[in-house]
């Protein structure tokens, strides 16, 4: 990776969303995902206390394991297990062409899960979801950084 593309990783990084922490890749609270860290990824526990300040945390991953080991050993295998290749080809397609997903595709792409009609839970990594009238309401930033940052870089890192 080079430097221009790392330091604007880097960026995309340090400057998302405060809620969207590591680009909304674990499902949780605060001490869930740094469990998952720690566990999962093998980041010692002691590196993140919990109720620490994401932004914290961020810096020092940052520091190790760096932009390149976050994107390629955690955030790019994660959205895989999310997401499955068909999903991926038809958020990709979207994106391309400038449309947005349909709700109902996503919805049998993505397995959004409903209770009698009622969208519980969806995965809003790409498109952001209006489950009271099943509506897409536009792409995230992440979408934008995922199709023309992440996945070019896939083979390279």
């Amino acid at each position: 990776m080079d430097q221009k593309t790392k330091h604007k990783l880097e960026r995309y990084f340090i400057n998302t969303d405060r809620d969207r922490f590591l680009w909304g890749v674990f499902e949780g609270n605060q001490k869930k995902v740094y469990d998952i860290l720690s566990k999962k990824y093998g980041f010692p526990s002691y590196d993140f206390p919990y109720r620490v300040r994401y932004a914290v945390v961020e810096r020092k991953l940052l520091d190790n394991p760096g932009i390149e080991r976050i994107i390629r050993d955690i955030v790019v295998p994660e959205i895989k297990t999310i997401y499955k290749d068909d999903a991926l080809n038809y958020l990709r397609d979207c994106w391309r062409n400038g449309i947005w997903p349909e709700y109902e595709i996503i919805n049998k792409l993505c397995g959004i899960e409903t209770t009698n009609g009622v969208v519980k839970r969806f995965p809003q990594h790409f498109v952001r979801i209006n489950s009271y009238y099943k509506h897409v309401e536009g792409w995230t930033v992440f979408a934008g950084l995922w199709f023309e940052e992440i996945e070019p870089l896939q083979d390279k890192l």
